[in-house]
């Protein structure tokens, strides 16, 4: 893989959470999709959990079926 591959959500430490919850559904999307194997991301919810923590609900279509995706994404430093 090229040093491309992956996500970037470290660059959301310390944002403001409406920012985050924007940003954290392109860069899933833009991440996922990168994979030729991977046909359509949908994200359903964005949700903050607590004061740094979005969790993520969503759905990803795939070349062999559906992957439910249930993530958290923390914001903060620590």
């Amino acid at each position: 893989y090229s040093e491309q591959y992956g996500n970037d959500f470290s660059d959301l430490i310390g944002k403001n959470m409406g920012y985050a919850k924007v940003e954290v559904d392109r860069m899933l999307k833009e991440a996922l999709l990168a994979d030729d194997r991977i046909t359509e991301v949908q994200i359903d919810e964005i949700e903050q959990i607590n004061r740094d923590t979005l969790q993520v609900k969503g759905t990803c279509f795939t070349v062999f079926g559906k992957i439910n995706i249930d993530s958290e994404v923390s914001v903060d430093e620590s």
